[in-house]
């Protein structure tokens, strides 16, 4: 797009210039309807099966023929899961539109990245108490998941929906971290084995208590000021950054931290550091008064943030 426009040669005072224009924002994808995107639930009945809430048809009538169902039963569920963590702005749930609405009354959404909880909507500010047409759940833009469930608690329960559409970036985040080389400023060691730097990631984040063996995680021996740290190779953008805390309750801990092995991780500092430079590009302090929990989304790194370790 050129226009006639003054110019500051004063023997050319006017000329075509280029005239400045806003590029469209790309909207969020449906990642429901990606080709990887595969749907599940804990029965079926009457022939409406899982796919149908994800068939891109929101039609609530019976009688089209894209209602999912259940049979009745207790705690019903459904689940859709896809390849890789993609990062979710929002959720939109669609309900049945004729008799039956009330069904889905106080169901449960959460989104899960390999195999843990990482947001759910008992945390939000959405009522599903109320039967509703549809149910949409704004999602803060720091979470990633690679599968949503939609559970309804209580005994002879039926879910019956019409579509789940899952908005967010159409290709995948990857875990620039993994298997990269890293270092502790000490290693613990028992009878367990070693907990090494590199167990913190190896791509597992299952909890101990969950894995069965105590030394799935990195551990280092009781310092002054100990650390951890990994080296990316190069220089990345790095769009967030989670920890996923140890949640055992152990005798070891009893001491200073109740028996509660997560308080571990109480006041730590998290920096981002890029090339020679010794000034952090980064820095994130847990201000948590007991706890930081199991996983600990970090939200406030600035767009673009480029680093190597």
């Amino acid at each position: 797009l050129r226009a006639w426009c003054y110019t500051t040669d004063p023997n050319n005072r006017w000329d075509f210039c280029e005239v400045p224009r806003c590029e469209d924002l790309p909207l969020p994808s449906n990642i429901s309807l990606l080709p990887d995107a595969t749907a599940s639930q804990s029965s079926t009945a009457h022939g409406g099966v899982a796919e149908r809430a994800i068939d891109g048809n929101t039609s609530g009538i019976i009688s089209e023929g894209s209602l999912t169902f259940t049979v009745i039963t207790s705690n019903p569920f459904w689940k859709l899961e896809w390849s890789g963590a993609h990062r979710i702005v929002k959720i939109k749930v669609w309900n049945r539109t004729n008799a039956g609405m009330e069904r889905i009354i106080g169901f449960v959404l959460t989104i899960h990245l390999n195999g843990n909880e990482i947001w759910s909507s008992t945390s939000s500010a959405i009522d599903t108490s109320v039967a509703a047409r549809s149910y949409e759940f704004p999602i803060d833009d720091s979470v990633h998941g690679d599968e949503v469930i939609v559970t309804l608690p209580g005994d002879n329960r039926i879910i019956s929906l019409a579509e789940v559409e899952v908005f967010g970036t159409s290709t995948p985040l990857y875990n620039v971290a993994l298997n990269k080389s890293t270092s502790q400023s000490k290693t613990y060691l028992n009878g367990n084995g070693r907990y090494d730097s590199s167990k913190a990631n190896d791509g597992d984040v299952r909890s101990e208590s969950v894995v069965g063996i105590n030394n799935n995680h990195s551990r280092t021996s009781k310092q002054w000021n100990p650390w951890w740290e990994v080296t990316l190779g190069t220089s990345v953008v790095i769009e967030s950054i989670t920890i996923y805390n140890r949640d055992s309750v152990h005798s070891n801990c009893s001491d200073k931290f109740g028996g509660n092995c997560s308080r571990g991780l109480k006041g730590f500092r998290l920096e981002i550091f890029n090339g020679e430079d010794a000034n952090a590009v980064f820095t994130y302090n847990d201000a948590s008064l007991d706890d930081p929990g199991l996983i600990i989304p970090i939200t406030t790194v600035p767009s673009g943030t480029i680093g190597d370790r």
